[in-house]
């Protein structure tokens, strides 16, 4: 649309309804089409109506600007339809938000200068949870790896290195999933993330200092004591000491 104003902006005549029509009739039903995928995938909620009342007004808009290319109210209508669907749809927020703020979050970060000093390490299976820990100091074992792999930390792991294609990465993101009683797994999207599928007990004996779990589900090991539970997002998360 910005593009389509930029470009009008440079006609020294109105357009022709012909080419305006055309115009915007092909905007909108690329819109509508575009809001119909999103209804099918990853937004369920939106209705049809709102798909087609979206998809009307970004072909009026279009044709007004295409027919008046030269006229200010085009424009202002133009910015008044992009402010509506994002006026509210990311709120101003000073600091991180309830990644310190929360009453979870402050948990967190109480436990953090402990878990520093004593050289320990903590590790999730959501990549919100390693977002939290991150935000709040706590040493992690899941979540980024910016400038990695680090060879002696991922040979605990894997001493043979027979799954160095999935975690001989540059950089990237680590995510844990919690497996009990299950031999390790590994995986990767062909890019930057690694997956390891894993038993607490023995992520722990790899790796001695790891002293606490958190999970979106709960988990059953003999190394595992629940601590406590907490919430984070709407969701349950439970947090394991973990103990040889």
């Amino acid at each position: 649309m910005v593009l389509t104003g930029l470009l009008l902006a440079r006609r020294r005549e109105d357009g022709t309804w012909p080419l305006a029509l055309t115009a915007g009739i092909s905007c909108g039903a690329v819109t509508a089409y575009a809001g119909e995928l999103l209804r099918s995938s990853v937004l369920p909620d939106l209705t049809v109506v709102a798909s087609l009342t979206a998809a009307a007004l970004v072909a009026y808009a279009v044709i007004v600007l295409v027919k008046f290319p030269r006229r200010a109210w085009p424009a202002v209508l133009v910015c008044v339809l992009a402010l509506i669907p994002v006026v509210r749809a990311n709120p101003i927020i000073a600091g991180l938000g309830d990644l310190r703020a929360s009453s979870t979050a402050e948990w967190v970060a109480e436990q953090a200068p402990a878990v520093r000093e004593a050289g320990k390490l903590w590790a999730s299976n959501d990549p919100a949870l390693n977002t939290l820990l991150l935000s709040n100091g706590i040493p992690s074992l899941s979540g980024l790896q910016r400038s990695g792999p680090n060879l002696e930390a991922w040979r605990r792991l894997d001493p043979a290195g027979t799954e160095a294609v999935n975690w001989n990465r540059g950089g990237g993101y680590i995510f844990f999933s919690w497996t009990p009683g299950a031999p390790t797994t590994w995986e990767n999207n062909d890019f930057d993330a690694v997956g390891v599928g894993i038993d607490p007990c023995t992520l722990e004996r790899a790796w001695p200092e790891l002293d606490r779990i958190l999970s979106t589900q709960p988990v059953s090991a003999s190394c595992l004591t629940l601590n406590r539970e907490l919430t984070w997002h709407d969701k349950r998360v439970f947090v394991y000491d973990v103990r040889p």
